[in-house]
Formats: C-alpha cells, structure tokens, sequence
C-alpha cells in the first residue's frame, strides 16, 4: 500500500467555548497568558479532550489504532479527563489533539499484515490559547488488529519525559496485577520435590517474535489449590504491564481430559474465552477474542529430569491418514512419532470400526510416514478413486483438503476446507512444501491436499498460529521418493476416477478412503489383540492363528526348550533339537536360506499372529518359525498377545 499523508482537518467547527474549574479551583489560564514552556505544565488544568481527523465514514486499523492509544495516554497521564466538550460556554481547559503520520503495509513470512509507520507527528492544542505542543515520534511497527501493541502509547510517554523535568511517572497506565505468588524458580524446585500431575509444566509458544514485536509467551501450566490455571513467566511484548507469576488464565475442566475451557486475560488484560488442549507433549490454545490459534511446546519438565508425572501412563492423540493399495495408509511423521499402539477409524465408511495398523516406512526429515493396517478383520479398501500425482501444481491453482481436526472440539466427523496454492515454496523458503491458503487445524496434519481433479498432490502438515488461511503441505514427489525407498511403489494409487466430478461428488468418492488415526503411548491391550487374532483364526485364509492356541503352544516349547542347546553368533540365536535347525531373529531386516527355519520374537517374546504381503512364498506355522520361503523379499507384520508389532522384511540369499 502506498504511503501517505493522514491529513488532519477539525471534526467540526467550535461556536463558542466554555470555562470550567477543576476541582473546585480556578482555571490557571487566562486568554493571552503567556504560553508555559512544557506540556506538563499545562496537564494539571485541562479538563476535556477530543481530537483533530479527517471525517470519513470508515477508518482503517492504523487510525483507529492511533485514536485509542492517544485516549489511553491522555487519560492516564491527567486522571480525571473526559472525552468532549460542552459547547455552550467557553473556557481554555480544552485540549484538540491531532496526528500526522505516512504509512505502509507489509505481509510477514507467517502471513499476517504490518502497519508501518513513520514520520509521526502528535500535537496537542489548547482550545482559545493557541498552545501549541507537537512532538516528534520514532518510526514504529504494530500487527493489524492488535490493539494490545502499547508501542505508540510508551514513545509518547518516554517524548514527554524527555521534555520535562519533573514528569510524574506515577500517571502512566496501569494494568490489574493478577500475580500468584510463584515464579519459575519456585514452580521448578517444587515440581522438583513433590512431582508434577499430568499436563503440569513450563510451555513457550513456538510462534516467532518478529524482533520482538510480538508476543511470545512462556506459560506454566499449574494446579493451585486443586484448580488448573496457566501462570504467565514471560515473554509479553509489553513487559512491564506483566508480572512473573500472574495468572494468565483460569481453566475448568471438560468432558475430555485433555481439553479445557478457559477465561483468558488478553495483552490489555480484559478477559475472553478461550479453549486450552494438551496432546502429544504441547500445548494448543484457541483464543475467542481475536480468533487465534498458538501452540506451545513443553520445555519443563524435560526427558532427563527425572520427575515423577502423575497419571502419566498413557496419552492418545489423533491425525489423519489417507489409503494406499494394499492396506497403506500415508500420514505425516509426528503424527505417529512415539505411538506404540495405532487405531484407524473409518475404513469403507465406517467410524465405528477401529483397525490395528504399525509403522513400516517413515522420512522424519520431511515429515513423512507410510502405515499399514496388521489387523486380519481387514478385508481390504477396495478401488481407491483418486491418484497421487507427482508433477507441481502452479500457483493458484484450486485445492481442497479433507482431515479430523480438533475432533475433541469438532467431533469425529471429516471436514472440508479449501483454497489455492500460495507458494511452491513453504515456510522461509522450504521447498519441499506447498503453502497453501485452505485453512487447517490440530488434527489436519496426514491428510490429503487434493487439486481440482481429484488428484492427491500434497501431504498437510502445518499450520501457522495466528494466521488463519496459511498451511503448508508436503510435495507427493516425497511420498514416491519414501515409496520408492522401501519398495512400496506399486502401492502408491495411478488410476483416477473422479476428474470429471463436482466437488461434492468428489468428496463423497473419497470420504472412505481419509481415515482418522488414534495414536496412543499405550500398548494395546492384551484383551484387545486377542479378539482381533480369534476373528482372524475363524477366516478362511488360515495365515494365522488364534491368541488362545498360540499361548498353549509358547507354554509348551518354553518347556520344551530347557532340552535344547544354545549356541549365539553374531547376536542370532542357533537353537538345536533333534537334527532340526531353527534360528531365532530380532532384526527387523535379515537374510535366510531357502527352506531354513527361522524363529520371529518381538521384544523377546514369541509372536501370536502375523501377515504377510506375499503369503505364495512362505508360511508361519503356529509357533511363530518362518518355513517354506523360496525366493526374492517378503515383509512380515508379526506381533504379540501384548500388542507389540514389528515389521520383518526377509531375503533369501
């Protein structure tokens, strides 16, 4: 936006002027008096203001911005002000207040808009006197809509201050003190002493500053007495209206818990409502007042101090994934990072059904993660309807997302969003990701960027805080690069059947095929796997077996194997009983002769079911010993009665 002058033209025209006193006291000027040398010494008798603008019908941000923070400066710096004039007598203790300044805009790389100003000018006249008083102000920066920016208010305060001896520091504005009673040194040492609860410790939102021309708040989240608030230990833009150790906000606990509602004090200290969630070690807010979301990540207590975390044991966490062939499933990596236990809800449509699925191919550097379902109720996804296409789309063409985010909040019900491709590039520069201006939230992240077409030609995988129409996904030329890598090409989609489709038809081909995922530190249960095995055992495929024989048969050989004699080479177990060879593995990949027999453990246990994508060349017998294998690779899922699972890939030399 080009700069230009704010001019400045009276509001309207005073008749007639009137004279009041201050409390009780006479006015200490008179027409003609001489003009006092400094503005203080004029404050102590003005009584009333308004101000000197342009008379338009809309004002944008930066005006406004300014007509607020000159009210707060005024009103703090003489107590007792009021705003207008009565016009029916004269009198000099009115003060016209008036500002020039040129500006600009600019967008910052997490897409929000700045307003530029510079060259500022505020004069404040003394009605009848002609007491001029007109100070010249730095150069400043404030973010559109963010009149909790005190940036004019205190370059006013420090210009008066310099002008005048005597200023009364007293006068400046200030905010109710909320403060707690702790700081981070005393919440670290008690913390320390008596162990957190779940969730409690110190957040620091991962937004930048911009030069510290935004806030970046570290947080502490705490019980006191029993109810949860969040504690503000700093980074406010505006230090000195924050106090180490002031509430921050109240929180009341929901339904779910990981989810609370909160009363949030904003930068100004005025109170709004906001939901505050916990998941996978951050801290999401979502703040009614100015429609921002911030995340926030846990930097105390860390991995390695050592501090008990009551009701700890476990902690779920949801993201979206979309079908490949043969029952992959793409994500991103974080999504699953540190999962032991994956549910996938959705498969043909239905959101009831849960199905068990482990990591087998991941690109942490580019936030990538291919999963498959293990679970042997699974029958299949059927024709998959979109493609994934590799080529670069062009900016602005046309895109649309589907995912499950914040389904705590939003329920389990997919969501549409769309927009256009922003950049080719994603955030400071990255190209690796597209930036894209359909919205995304918590949750979002593994689901698919579809084109016009249908085609898939993106991953999600951010957002921003605070700004609401920039994402950012991953290139699927990364997706085939990862297919690529772990021999899984052919299982990436190449057959496109909704191109000449609505967009509402194209959505209803593909809503079966974008599952929510359940991740979950918690192994699943022993419970749990064993009705999935027992409904395998009972299918015609007969490539597994059920959890209950499986338990009998591992009683039987741990009886048995006390006969053997061991012998270890290499960290392979060589166990011998009668003239049969059997060799234990726990390498995730390993080479085998043809017809050798190997023995599969995970986590040192005895496996209780397995799958295989290539059953034709090789089989499982019930005791988890891989026989029968005749060439090429094969990869087999085998997991435990306790629910761990890990993925063998096996070639024969």
């Amino acid at each position: 936006m080009p700069s230009k002058k704010l001019a400045t033209i009276a509001l309207c025209i005073m008749a007639v002027f009137f004279s009041i006193t201050v409390s009780g006291q006479p006015t200490p000027y008179f027409y003609k008096s001489p003009r006092p040398s400094s503005f203080e010494t004029v404050l102590p008798g003005l009584s009333s203001y308004n101000f000197i603008i342009e008379e338009k019908d809309q004002y944008n941000f930066l005006e406004a911005y300014f007509m607020e923070e000159l009210k707060k400066w005024i009103e703090a710096t003489r107590p007792g002000i009021v705003f207008g004039i009565d016009y029916a007598k004269p009198g000099p203790e009115h003060v016209y207040i008036s500002y020039t300044c040129s500006y600009g805009t600019h967008l910052a790389s997490n897409g929000v808009w700045w307003w530029d100003a510079s060259n500022v000018k505020v004069r404040f006249t003394v009605a009848q006197l002609d007491y001029n008083y007109e100070f010249s102000l730095p150069s400043f920066s404030v973010q559109g809509n963010n009149f909790g920016n005190h940036t004019l208010y205190n370059n006013l305060l420090s210009k008066v201050t310099n002008h005048i001896y005597n200023f009364n520091k007293a006068s400046t504005l200030r905010l109710a003190d909320y403060r707690s009673g702790y700081n981070e040194a005393k919440l670290k040492t008690e913390w320390k002493e008596d162990g957190c609860k779940l969730f409690e410790g110190i957040y620091e939102d991962i937004a930048s500053d911009n030069g510290h021309k935004n806030n970046k708040y570290k947080l502490a989240f705490k019980y006191i007495d029993d109810k949860p608030c969040l504690l503000y230990l700093g980074g406010a833009w505006l230090f000195d209206d924050w106090k180490e150790g002031e509430y921050k906000a109240w929180l009341e606990p929901t339904a779910s818990p990981n989810i609370f509602k909160a009363q949030w004090l904003m930068a100004d200290k005025t109170v709004s409502s906001a939901y505050v969630s916990f998941e996978n070690g951050a801290m999401l807010t979502s703040i009614s007042a100015n429609n921002e979301n911030e995340t926030y990540i846990k930097l105390f207590p860390s991995a390695t101090d050592n501090i008990a975390i009551a009701g700890s044991q476990a902690s779920d966490w949801s993201g979206t994934g979309f079908a490949l062939k043969n029952g992959y499933i793409v994500t991103n990596f974080h999504v699953v990072d540190g999962a032991k236990s994956i549910e996938v809800h959705g498969v043909n449509g239905n959101a009831s059904s849960e199905y068990a699925a482990s990591v087998v191919a991941t690109d942490k550097t580019n936030d990538l993660a291919i999963i498959k379902i293990t679970d042997t109720r699974f029958n299949g996804f059927g024709n998959i309807p979109y493609s994934i296409k590799n080529q670069m789309v062009d900016v602005g063409e046309d895109v649309w997302v589907l995912g499950y985010p914040l389904t705590q909040v939003l329920g389990n019900e997919i969501k549409l969003t769309n927009g256009v491709v922003s950049s080719r590039s994603g955030y400071q520069g990255d190209v690796s990701t597209y930036q894209i201006s359909a919205p995304v939230q918590p949750g979002n992240s593994g689901g698919p960027l579809f084109d016009a077409k249908g085609n898939i030609v993106g991953i999600v995988n951010a957002g921003v805080p605070g700004a609401e129409n920039v994402g950012y996904a991953i290139k699927t030329s990364y997706l085939k690069n990862l297919a690529d890598s772990y021999s899984l090409t052919s299982s990436l989609p190449t057959s496109n059947t909704i191109s000449s489709m609505s967009l509402k038809d194209q959505v209803k081909s593909v809503n079966n095929y974008v599952f929510l995922l359940i991740c979950s530190t918690k192994a699943k249960s022993t419970s749990t796997t064993s009705s999935v095995t027992r409904s395998a055992s009972s299918s015609s495929t007969g490539s597994s077996y059920s959890s209950s024989s499986a338990s009998t048969r591992s009683s039987s050989t741990s009886s048995s194997s006390s006969k053997t004699n061991s012998s270890v080479s290499s960290g392979k177990t060589q166990t011998s009983s009668g003239t049969s060879q059997v060799r234990t593995e726990t390498s995730k990949e390993f080479m085998m002769k043809v017809n050798e027999k190997v023995q599969l453990k995970v986590s040192g246990k005895t496996i209780t079911g397995w799958e295989s994508d290539n059953t034709k060349v090789l089989t499982v017998n019930s005791d988890g010993v891989v026989t029968g294998i005749s060439s090429g690779k094969t990869n087999v899922w085998a997991y435990t009665s306790g629910g761990d699972v890990q993925l063998f890939t096996i070639r024969v030399e």
